[in-house]
């Protein structure tokens, strides 16, 4: 069974987890208050914040590249 997510009030960085013991990242992205989001993983952490998110994934050793990165 998925999980939709759907519209959030303000712009909301996700990462969803493979179990609740939130060991293994299976998916992270931003999602504006006019997308939806389905996933699989019922384990989901949300933030308000894209650096607090960013942190919580470094934490996970994901670095999520900065646009210059990307050039």
């Amino acid at each position: 069974m998925s999980h939709e997510i759907c519209y959030p009030t303000e712009e909301t960085w996700f990462i969803c987890f493979a179990t609740t013991k939130k060991l293994v990242v299976k998916a992270y992205t931003p999602l504006n208050t006019n997308q939806c989001m389905d996933t699989p993983w019922k384990t989901i952490e949300q933030y308000s914040s894209q650096q607090e998110w960013e942190e919580r994934l470094a934490e996970y050793g994901i670095v999520i590249p900065t646009l210059p990165e990307l050039l």
